[in-house]
């Protein structure tokens, strides 16, 4: 058994990059416990795979999750991914 807690003390911008074997999985893992601290997150999915995370994107959305609060950023992993980890506010 595994027990997860969360508290709602949000932290800033959470940074979710994953790698190409099981991007949506990993994702739904990684967000919802950001989004339920407070956070707001920026997801990088690997270039190979990032189809996955935009329909996720889509679906967020629909359900009507505000605009910026999950943000989704394509790209390689030099040029989107590196920006991301030394950004000092993420």
């Amino acid at each position: 058994a595994m027990l997860g807690v969360v508290l709602r003390e949000p932290i800033g911008v959470v940074s979710i990059i994953t790698p190409w074997n099981f991007p949506f999985l990993i994702v739904s893992q990684k967000l919802p416990f950001a989004l339920a601290a407070g956070c707001t997150a920026v997801v990088k999915p690997s270039e190979m795979t990032s189809a996955s995370t935009f329909v996720l994107g889509d679906i967020l959305m629909q359900a009507g999750l505000p605009a910026g609060v999950v943000n989704i950023l394509a790209g390689l992993g030099a040029d989107v991914g590196a920006p991301m980890v030394s950004h000092p506010l993420v």
